[in-house]
Order: C-alpha cells, then structure tokens, then sequence
C-alpha cells in the first residue's frame, strides 16, 4: 500500500467488511466503491448491512471485479442507486489478453475472445 501512496494523489482506505462502522464512515465520503473480493461469485452478497448499502449514492461509482454472474448483487443495487457500476469482465479479458501476448508474442482476438467468454458466463449462470 506504501507503494501505491507513492505514485498517487488519490486517497484510499481498504476496509474489512466486518468493520461496519468505519464502512458506513468511508463509504459516505467515498466516489468510488470497490470490491476486490471474491464475494459475489454466483450470487452471493456482500456482508453489508442495510445501513451500510444505504449509504450509496447516485453519483458514485461501484466497481465489483466479479464476473460471474454478470451482474452481482451489489451490482444490482448500484444501478437501483443510479450508480454507474462496472463488472471485472474487462479485467479478466485484460489479463488474459496480456498473458496471451507474453506467452504467444501475439495478439489476442480481444473481440473473439469476449463474445466467447460472455457467452460461457450467461450460460454458466442461466
């Protein structure tokens, strides 16, 4: 994290979801919502209270780097919020395309790729 602090003028806080508190806290200064977590992954929700999920706010935006199911429970209550809310679709596509570049020296078919992994997340999920 001292690193990150380093070559960023942004503030950020990592917070345990058991510290309900200090979310609630954060959550009502914060622009951005992230959660870098494995929860979520086939429809489980997140360990937040009600209070807690209350707090967003249309004008945030939350990023869930699950990517299945396409649209997590807190993805879900984002756009109820009127949040703009990304999935981690992209990243994964984007490590596998850089992964795919350093072991192949090639390009990935980014296009072809995605509507394959798309529809292997909708069928997974149906």
């Amino acid at each position: 994290m001292q690193k990150i602090s380093q070559s960023t003028t942004t503030e950020y806080q990592l917070i345990d979801y058991a510290d309900q508190a200090a979310l609630k806290s954060c959550l009502q200064q914060s622009q951005i919502l992230i959660n870098a977590t494995n929860v979520g992954m086939d429809g489980q929700a997140l360990p937040l209270t009600s209070a807690i999920l209350e707090q967003l706010k249309a004008e945030q935006f939350v990023y869930d780097i699950i990517y299945q199911p396409l649209k997590t429970p807190l993805l879900h209550l984002a756009a109820q919020k009127g949040c703009s809310h990304a999935n981690g679709v992209g990243m994964l596509l984007w490590q596998g395309a850089l992964a795919f570049e350093f072991w192949t020296g090639q390009s990935m078919p980014l296009h072809q790729v995605k509507t394959a992994l798309l529809n292997e997340i909708r069928r997974r999920s149906s």
